[in-house]
C-alpha cells in the first residue's frame, strides 16, 4: 500500500488535521521522501479554511465532535448581530437606498412631514408658554383696579375680558384698542405690538391735550 491508498482508507469523519497527523505517521514508517512530498502537498492543498468570508466559522472544516460547538458559536454571533441592528439608532449620514434613487434621510416625504410637525409643535408650545406667562386660561389677573382674563372661543379665537375690581360682571372686549391693552397686560402681545400701543397712547394723550386747550 502506498501513501495515496492509505489516505483514501482514512475515515471521512475525522478532521483534516487528524488526517495530516495520521498521514505523517504512516509516511515515517512506510514512504520514501520523494513520494511523501507529493502526497503531503496534495493533502495540504485541499485543507479548507476554518472561517467563511463573512467571519463566521466554516462548520464543514470541523470534525463531527466539534461541529456542534462551531454551529453554536455561529448562532450566538447571528443573535448578537440581530440585537445590535434592532437597537442601533439610525445614522442620518448613511444613505439608505430603497431602489428609488433617494436616501431615506435625504428626501423622504415622511421626514419632511415629521420636521414640519415638530416645528408646528414647538411653535404651539412656545405660544402656550407665552399665553400662560402671566395667568392661565380663565384665571384672573388684577392690575390698576381692573380684573383681566382670557379664554378660547368656540371658533378657536382668543377672547379677552375685563371688569372693574370688586364687581362680578365680565365684559368681553371687541374694541381693538381694549383688546390690545389687555394683551399687553397679560403678556400676549409681541414686542412690536407693545411698542405700537405705547405710541398710540402717547399720540392719543397728546391729541386729547390739544383738544382741551382749544376748548378752553
Amino acid at each position: 500500500m502506498n501513501l495515496l491508498e492509505y489516505v483514501q482508507t482514512l475515515s471521512s469523519d475525522i478532521s483534516i488535521a487528524e488526517k495530516i497527523a495520521l498521514t505523517k505517521a504512516w509516511k515515517d514508517k512506510n514512504e520514501d521522501p520523494i513520494e511523501q512530498g507529493v502526497i503531503e502537498t496534495s493533502v495540504e492543498e485541499v485543507k479548507p479554511s476554518k472561517f467563511n468570508e463573512d467571519g463566521s466559522l466554516n462548520v464543514d472544516s470541523f470534525s463531527e465532535e466539534t461541529k456542534g460547538a462551531a454551529e453554536k458559536v455561529n448562532e450566538k454571533k447571528e443573535t448578537a448581530a440581530a440585537q445590535d441592528n434592532a437597537t442601533a439608532p439610525p445614522v442620518v449620514s448613511e444613505k439608505f437606498n430603497f431602489g428609488v434613487g433617494k436616501s431615506l434621510f435625504q428626501e423622504s416625504e415622511w421626514l419632511k412631514a415629521y420636521k414640519k410637525d415638530e416645528k408646528q409643535k414647538k411653535a404651539y408650545d412656545d405660544q402656550q408658554a407665552k399665553f400662560n406667562s402671566v395667568v392661565s386660561k380663565e384665571e384672573t389677573h388684577n392690575a390698576n383696579t381692573y380684573d383681566f382674563k382670557w379664554n378660547v372661543g368656540d371658533d378657536g379665537n382668543l377672547e379677552y375680558y375685563q371688569k372693574k375690581e370688586g364687581t362680578d360682571k365680565w365684559k368681553k372686549e371687541t374694541n381693538d384698542y381694549s383688546i390690545a391693552s389687555i394683551q399687553v397686560e397679560l403678556g400676549h402681545a409681541s414686542e412690536e405690538q407693545e411698542k405700537a400701543l405705547k405710541l398710540y397712547k402717547k399720540q392719543y394723550a397728546s391729541k386729547k391735550k390739544e383738544t382741551l386747550k382749544l376748548q378752553n
